[in-house]
């Protein structure tokens, strides 16, 4: 194995990233968690495949290659948490879904079940702002968010724990389906 783990998911694109730093700093999310997301590590995750072998990284990039999928619009919705604590364990900038991401999660997980990806909850697109809280404060994050987008391109992202930005894209897809 690897020291690396992998994921697949979709960038977002500068000015939602500026957009979305910004709100960082107004909500003051650095006084409360240990981790904000690097703004050049805004995505949407759409599998987390953990650590895998080095040799099946081929493989699994002509299985997503082969995916098809549409342009598709993606819409900021508002901000809310995971977990029942306050603050919750991590802080998101919701992302409206829509059948097209839906199918395109599905898809994407029946190629990476493959590699040991494994759901641990339902689908929910997100994009983190914060994660491991500093100190637990009775404090609840919340509010709408604006911001919209169009993309027909989804990557494998090589993650390197601990650096900042942490995440690498080491193979990107255009939804054509063409090895």
């Amino acid at each position: 194995m690897s020291n690396f783990h992998y994921c697949v998911g979709l960038f977002v694109p500068d000015e939602i990233k500026a957009y979305l730093r910004t709100i960082q700093k107004e909500l003051d999310l650095e006084n409360y968690y240990r981790r904000l997301t690097h703004a050049d590590d805004f995505h949407i995750t759409l599998s987390f495949i953990g650590e895998m072998k080095e040799e099946n990284l081929l493989a699994l990039q002509n299985q997503l290659a082969q995916l098809t999928f549409p342009e598709m619009t993606f819409r900021l919705t508002d901000i809310k948490g995971f977990g029942s604590g306050h603050p919750p364990r991590v802080v998101y900038a919701g992302v409206e879904t829509q059948p097209t991401l839906e199918k395109l999660e599905e898809d994407v997980y029946r190629v990476t079940s493959q590699y040991q990806a494994d759901r641990k909850s339902p689908f929910v697109p997100h994009i983190t702002l914060a994660k491991r809280v500093r100190h637990a404060d009775e404090v609840q994050f919340s509010g709408k968010l604006e911001g919209e987008w169009t993309a027909q391109e989804m990557s494998l992202f090589r993650v390197h724990k601990g650096k900042q930005p942490s995440y690498e894209s080491i193979a990107t897809f255009d939804g054509k389906g063409e090895v």
